[in-house]
């Protein structure tokens, strides 16, 4: 039994949740044995402690603390105190940390992996369920961890897809480590112990209270270098999560909903504010690409298989075996821009339609059938729409917009007027030998640039600030001698 740890255990109690009392205390003392050791005198001499807290640390009594980590020892739950090498450098920087995290299962190692939190409303809408499974399941193929709250809704069924997927999944709860809550998600809680990992800031048998959910969320985002909102509404409690992920200095994204549906406008908001949309895996990916080095799996192929009963849990029904019989509808993953293939994967989805399903399609043939009014179109803008895209992860199936509103825009010329002022072809807008000479340093960037770098290379390399670097490769860029390409990277036009 270590006397360190019951030093640790004693501190968490006195402190209480969601405080920085530790910390203060370490950066005064120095280590747990003389935090404890200390007096009152000395407590109120640090100058950074309240009245409160100084009565809290004067109780010496370790009883508590010994009860605790008996009932640990005999449930099998593992502690890991502030000054443990296994507690997360991630949490660590958090204004608040826990004191120490009790858990159960296998305490997985946050600081080597990309650990990305998935949250959002316990009133799930089916929209919801199925982004949040599929997006999870196929961030645990691609080895992402997947960490949660473990609550109804959205929660839970991102962590059932980590553990589907045998990727990685952790629940951090709001109750003790040793209460299941809530308690129709027994089963996950069970799954998650054997497979996966349990974390509470609250030592087994602790009281929680409706407070005790808000003061995880911290931990959530803490743990982790990015937080998504799958669906969540103004008032849900993810849209916590995403301020903790703010003020941590963590990226926050949200996935973007129909703008007339309540359970879609917390999403929208953050959007609103700064939130980087997600609309599939392949833009988390592409986003940590650079910065991580992710166990990646090409060989991982997998067939999905929707429900609409998600109480009985959605289910993607892997096969490694037989995939030689399945290609044209497995979608793999793809090791260049870690982006799967969504084609593939919108076609095994369609390849599944369940009788709900089918009736949203012949509403969906009805509409088709509905006839189509007529409206007048230029000789501009059919050119405009034969206009060639090129259909990579960031615009995938987006076509030039012409103008919606007719009525708004100035008198159009004539067809004759038109025709006697052709447009010029676009591929031909900036060709080799109008370019205008190019500077010693635009030379260099481009001489890296042919071995495909990224951004943070060539800052890098050319030894230049984030606003010069921006401002170089946008002139080059305009005058057409190079191309950013998914991914980060940038390449050379020839």
């Amino acid at each position: 039994m270590s006397q360190s740890l019951i030093y640790w255990i004693w501190l968490s109690e006195a402190a209480g949740p969601a405080t920085n009392l530790a910390l203060r205390l370490l950066k005064a003392f120095g280590t747990i044995e003389n935090i404890y050791q200390a007096d009152r005198f000395a407590y109120i001499n640090t100058g950074v402690l309240l009245d409160d807290e100084v009565k809290a640390l004067s109780d010496k009594s370790l009883d508590h603390a010994k009860k605790i980590l008996e009932a640990c020892m005999k449930k099998n739950i593992g502690i890991v105190a502030l000054d443990s090498d296994l507690y997360p450098d991630r949490l660590k920087r958090i204004q608040d940390p826990p004191a120490v995290l009790y858990y159960r299962g296998i305490f997985p190692s946050f600081d080597t992996h990309l650990a990305l939190a998935l949250v959002g409303t316990r009133n799930a809408t089916d929209d919801g369920l199925r982004n949040g499974y599929r997006i999870a399941y196929e961030l645990s193929v691609i080895g992402a961890m997947i960490v949660s709250g473990m609550a109804a809704g959205i929660d839970g069924i991102v962590q059932q897809a980590a553990l589907d997927a045998k990727g990685t999944s952790v629940a951090v709860l709001g109750t003790a480590i040793d209460r299941c809550y809530p308690v129709e998600n027994r089963d996950l809680y069970d799954q998650l112990i054997l497979e996966g990992c349990v974390i509470s800031e609250y030592a087994p048998g602790a009281k929680t209270y409706h407070w005790s959910f808000p003061q995880r969320n911290r931990i959530i985002s803490g743990l982790c270098q990015g937080t998504l909102i799958v669906e969540a509404s103004t008032t849900s409690g993810a849209i916590i999560t995403a301020k903790c992920a703010a003020s941590q200095g963590r990226d926050v994204f949200a996935i973007p909903g129909d703008s007339r549906a309540i359970a879609y406008t917390g999403n929208n908001n953050l959007i609103k504010v700064g939130a980087e949309p997600v609309t599939d895996t392949g833009d988390l990916m592409c986003h940590y690409s650079v910065l991580n080095n992710l166990a990646i799996y090409p060989e991982k192929r997998f067939n999905y298989t929707y429900y609409t009963n998600y109480n009985d849990r959605l289910k993607y029904n892997e096969d490694e075996n037989s995939t030689s019989q399945n290609k044209s509808a497995a979608p793999t993953v793809n090791p260049a821009c870690l982006q799967p293939d969504i084609p593939a994967i919108q076609k095994a989805k369609r390849n599944t339609v369940t009788k709900t399903d089918k009736s949203a399609a012949n509403r969906t043939t009805a509409l088709r059938e509905e006839p189509i009014r007529e409206v007048p179109i230029s000789d501009e803008e059919i050119r405009e729409m034969r206009t060639p895209v090129i259909d990579d992860i960031h615009n995938m199936g987006q076509a030039p917009i012409a103008s919606a509103v007719r009525s708004a825009s100035p008198p159009q010329k004539s067809t004759a007027d038109r025709v006697s002022t052709p447009l010029p072809k676009e591929e031909n807008a900036v060709s080799s030998d109008t370019r205008r000479p190019l500077e010693e340093e635009e030379k260099k960037i481009l001489s890296l640039i042919k071995s495909q770098k990224t951004f943070d290379d060539l800052c890098r390399m050319c030894d230049s600030s984030v606003s010069q670097m921006v401002t170089k490769l946008s002139i080059l860029e305009i005058d057409g001698y190079l191309e950013a390409t998914p991914g980060g990277y940038y390449t050379c036009i020839e």
